[in-house]
């Protein structure tokens, strides 16, 4: 049992870790798609530019969440 609970909490601390690298990497993303979308002016290519940074956004939420749900998955075992 001992093995297992210490199994476990490392198991827990790399998937906190990968949790928080992947919300580094979705800052840098939307931080990086401000910063474009700051420098556009055509209101057809910022709408478009828009919709790119919307469907980035879900994507590295779904992942967000799809590594949550692991977590939550390794914490019932």
């Amino acid at each position: 049992a001992e093995e297992l609970s210490k199994k476990f909490m490392e198991q827990n601390i790399e998937l906190q870790h990968e949790i928080e690298t992947f919300r580094s990497k979705l800052d840098y993303i939307v931080t990086y798609i401000n910063q474009k979308l700051d420098q556009q002016k055509t209101t057809t290519t910022t709408l478009s530019s828009l919709s790119i940074h919307q469907l980035v956004f879900e994507t590295m939420q779904q992942e967000e969440n799809d590594l949550l749900k692991y977590l939550v998955c390794i914490i019932k075992i």
